[in-house]
């Protein structure tokens, strides 16, 4: 995987499809990462669907493209934007408590997937124009709780060693979100750990410390912030999303029951709402997935998982349940990614999904099938890797 300069210059994100397989110098936003042709050659030639060429030729060049990034912005827009009117509808009905809940928990919903648009433009691939992607990943991290470059070396980190338990930062279990509750010893430990972490609890408002201890010069030791330059890139984001979330308590004290009242109910309120079903959606990429400490033994195919859903549910959350195929390309933009994957499909060449299950048969299967993992102790990855054996 080849990882190019990071949010602030505007570049993507790019590997070909033994995204897991190959090895990576680079350090975001402070200097241009470079390919390391240190690759199991056999591994990538078993795992290669189709040509560098050919996916180069129909679904990165001439893309991302500003005019597909505008309409899918739009779509999600007019989503957030009619919870909106539903929420303000509901707190102007007296008594109408049950109305305002589900206002809320239908913004909750809309409003989880503003991590799929920041992780899209992350990545540098909703727009063509590399400074809107700059400029929106730092409003959504914003409001999101993610700072832009913080995550940038975040998600890096998470490409190069996906699924590796003890350098991929999602698998750190550093905080809940970081967790994989299939692997916590004992039945009532597991059960616990897996309700915990679907509840959204605590609702991403546990980076919150993390943002002050960069802001003030003492972040806790993290892998993926690995060097001086990038401690003072996220110090310096951090420094201001601070300060600005310090300017909107102070309103919000001053003014509790229009600016406060509005920031709880159009903002925080549905957040917290959300990051239940931010979890529900997030488990699908990785969890249950083959792990290794040897990320040459594992292709992208191996470490995640393309789940089906409806096609509006799969456009809120940017074609992103399209996850196989975005780690195994992560620089195809996401309007891109259904039709490469009916090209997948087409070639008949596949690779075995090293998830189970698989995701086939979409959220509600996938995540009865856990459940029933959860409840026995049976590790998903352990029984994917056995199949592959």
């Amino acid at each position: 995987m080849a990882v190019s300069a990071g949010p602030e210059s505007g570049d993507t994100m790019v590997c070909d499809e033994t995204d897991s397989t190959q090895a990576v110098n680079g350090n975001g936003a402070d200097g241009a990462g470079v390919l390391d042709k240190r690759t199991d050659v056999k591994l990538n030639q078993r795992n290669q669907v189709l040509s560098p060429k050919e996916v180069n030729r129909e679904f990165i060049k001439g893309t991302p493209d500003d005019v597909e990034g505008l309409k899918q912005l739009l779509f999600h827009g007019l989503f957030v934007v009619a919870t909106w009117l539903w929420i303000a509808r509901a707190r102007g009905l007296r008594g109408s408590w049950t109305e305002l809940a589900l206002a809320e928990l239908a913004a909750g919903l809309v409003v989880s997937f503003y991590f799929a648009a920041f992780h899209e433009m992350i990545h540098g691939t909703a727009f063509g124009t590399r400074n809107v992607n700059k400029a929106l990943s730092q409003v959504l991290g914003f409001l999101i709780f993610r700072g832009a470059n913080w995550y940038y070396y975040f998600h890096w980190h998470h490409h190069r060693f996906t699924n590796d338990p003890d350098r991929d930062p999602e698998l750190s279990g550093s905080t809940v979100d970081r967790a994989d509750p299939t692997k916590v010893d004992g039945f009532w430990s597991r059960v616990g750990s897996h309700a915990l972490f679907l509840s959204g609890y605590p609702f991403g408002f546990e980076r919150l410390p993390g943002m002050f201890n960069h802001a003030f010069g003492t972040p806790a030791s993290e892998m993926w912030i690995d060097s001086d330059a990038k401690k003072r890139t996220v110090r310096q984001e951090y420094r201001v999303y601070v300060t600005l979330y310090a300017v909107l308590a102070v309103l919000a004290a001053l003014r509790p029951g229009t600016i406060g009242a509005n920031l709880w109910f159009y903002w925080l309120l549905p957040h917290i709402c959300g990051a239940g079903h931010l979890r529900y959606y997030q488990t699908a990429e990785h969890r249950a997935c083959q792990t290794s400490a040897d990320v040459t033994d594992l292709s992208a195919w191996a470490v995640s998982r393309t789940t089906a859903t409806w096609w509006i549910y799969c456009q809120l959350a940017w074609n992103m349940p399209y996850h196989q195929e975005h780690h195994a390309w992560p620089n195809v933009p996401f309007h891109m990614l259904p039709k490469l994957h009916d090209r997948v499909r087409a070639q008949g060449a596949r690779p075995s999904t090293g998830c189970t299950p698989d995701g086939e048969h979409g959220f509600l299967w996938m995540h009865w099938v856990i459940l029933q993992q959860v409840l026995s102790g049976e590790d998903g990855a352990d029984v994917s890797a056995a199949k592959a054996r």
